[in-house]
């Protein structure tokens, strides 16, 4: 009997000593955006996965093209919200999947006179961790191809009501003026700690990048965002999961199976006892 009770403490405590490690992990689970798959074919809403290579309108909204706004959980696949791909040197406005270099495809932006100036593209997460989220860490990279002699900005914002932004003047971003003479593209990799903040559980949180004409005159560079993350580092927190994230749903299973193991195990070590 006394073996068999010292069987079940010594469980109990194994069982807490990895559901501890378990949450002390979660505590700085990750959402990361990389647009693999991306191809500039749209935008759609939607049970499920948005069809391939369209991004999900629950998630993004833009607005700013002569073709009008995508507004989250619209629908749209053809004209300034559906350019395609590219590796570069386009000239109409519009919504691009820029290949980067070597497939590297990113959520790109061609401004034009009455296209993105200004304009916004903004994702929607929602808080899904039970608990006050107060500070997210946030990182991006902006790939640019300066082969315009026109500046133009996309500077970063947040919002928890999608209508008033706090602009984060450190993170302000412009591309050059003098046209480079042999375009390229590079990137300007951005990291950040956003604190002070009090996302209720079940709260969405916005992040946005404004983009506008700063100086310069003529056709316009191309650019876009890609490599987002998003990350709670609130220790009471979880995550800040976004609609469909690359979240790591690993680590939740494993803590269900392991108190379904324990229970298992506590109860034929209890029939044992009564035979």
């Amino acid at each position: 009997m006394k073996q068999n009770k010292k069987v079940i403490v010594i469980v109990f405590v194994l069982m807490l000593s990895v559901l501890f490690a378990v949450s002390a992990n979660a505590a700085t689970e990750m959402v990361s955006i990389d647009f693999t798959g991306f191809d500039g074919s749209g935008f759609s809403s939607g049970a499920g996965a948005p069809p391939a290579g369209q991004l999900d309108s629950d998630m993004w909204a833009v607005t700013g093209f002569s073709d009008g706004d995508i507004n989250f959980q619209s629908n749209c696949n053809s004209g300034d919200c559906a350019r395609g791909t590219s590796t570069g040197g386009v000239g109409t406005g519009g919504i691009y999947a820029f290949n980067v270099g070597a497939g590297d495809m990113i959520l790109g932006v061609q401004p034009g006179g009455s296209d993105f100036t200004p304009g916004t593209l903004t994702l929607r997460m929602r808080n899904n961790t039970g608990a006050v989220v107060s500070s997210v860490n946030v990182s991006y990279d902006i790939y640019y191809y300066n082969d315009q002699p026109r500046a133009n900005s996309l500077n970063f914002a947040y919002s928890t009501d999608d209508s008033t932004y706090t602009p984060v003047p450190s993170e302000d971003f412009t591309t050059p003026e003098a046209a480079d003479g042999s375009p390229a593209w590079a990137v300007d990799a951005h990291s950040f700690t956003l604190s002070g903040l009090s996302i209720p559980d079940n709260g969405l949180f916005y992040i946005q990048w404004q983009g506008d004409d700063v100086s310069g005159g003529g056709s316009r560079d191309e650019y876009g965002i890609d490599n987002i993350t998003v990350t709670s580092l609130d220790p009471t927190a979880v995550s800040l999961q976004s609609f469909t994230s690359n979240n790591n749903t690993t680590i939740p299973i494993l803590a269900t199976i392991l108190i379904a193991l324990f229970a298992l195990g506590t109860i034929a070590i209890w029939k044992r006892q009564q035979s």
